[in-house]
């Protein structure tokens, strides 16, 4: 299992804070990678996440005096999930010690991931109750473009854009637009454009996990997936199936340009119906 942990202080009622963290259908405004929430009953929810394949975790939420624990397990494949805040008593605010805990397929990876989830929590969190409990949505086409801007520098992010009544789906990569779902990318430019105001529904990293060339990642993979990766050296994508450690087919290059290929790799996402192990 990995466990990492942040911890801060908040100007914030300790009581608000578990109402509000307390509360499934307020997770999609603090946890990264969340998908959707589906409400069973007053404690039990589902949460889908993307994190390189996409998990659907049954989740429980258990509230004490001086905690709120979220915790839920996958069956196929096995896997278990639990978020835990600690409140710690301040003369001035209250003290988080949050810390998230995973054990499952693609444990190896999880460590980076699992770390960004918290900071994002922590500082979506700051900047919602600093906002007065509402984190802004609107900007200016200029703000709009300014800010994915900034965010995509150095790594790809996926941003959410609603423009009048169409809703886009925008890929900004090293603080450019590489493309927009189902739509010319000037056409997304020029909509933009034309309006005053536009909203930003949701704004999330593509985590990505880089190694030094085709040996280390099979050494990572599972014995038996399917993973999409990337050879950054020459801009390629491809698609592996891998069968007891070895590559039994390929799609996007040929087997010789793989085989031969001496660059880094990045990992982008591995298929949840692979027969993952565990």
């Amino acid at each position: 299992m990995i466990s990492k942990t942040v911890e801060f202080i908040l100007d914030a009622d300790e009581q608000y804070l578990k109402t509000l963290l307390g509360t499934p259908t307020n997770l999609p405004k603090f946890w990264k990678y969340l998908k959707g929430i589906e409400v069973i009953n007053e404690t039990e929810y589902i949460a889908r996440f993307k994190v390189f394949m996409n998990f659907k975790f049954k989740m429980r939420v258990l509230i004490s005096a001086n905690s709120i624990t979220h915790e839920g397990v996958m069956d196929r494949p096995k896997a278990f999930f639990r978020f835990i805040i600690n409140f710690l008593k301040q003369r001035k605010g209250v003290k988080l010690a949050v810390t998230g805990e995973y054990k499952g397929p693609l444990e190896f990876l999880a460590g980076s991931p699992m770390q960004s989830f918290l900071e994002y929590f922590m500082n979506s969190l700051r900047e919602y109750l600093e906002k007065g409990g509402e984190m802004r949505k609107t900007l200016t086409p200029q703000e709009l473009f300014s800010y994915l801007s900034k965010e995509s520098e150095g790594k790809r992010i996926i941003a959410k854009v609603k423009v009048n009544d169409k809703t886009y789906e925008v890929i900004f990569e090293n603080g450019k637009i590489s493309s927009v779902n189902n739509y010319q990318v000037q056409d997304f430019i020029t909509d933009v454009l034309k309006s005053k105001e536009v909203a930003l529904l949701a704004k999330e990293e593509e985590y990505e996990q880089e190694f030094n060339d085709i040996s280390s990642l099979l050494n990572n993979l599972e014995k038996n997936c399917v993973a999409d990766i990337e050879l950054k050296d020459i801009g390629a994508r491809c698609k592996l199936v891998v069968k007891d450690g070895k590559i039994v087919n390929i799609e996007g290059v040929d087997l010789t340009t793989l085989l031969t290929y001496r660059g880094k790799v990045v990992l982008l996402n591995v298929n949840e119906n692979s027969l993952l192990n565990g």
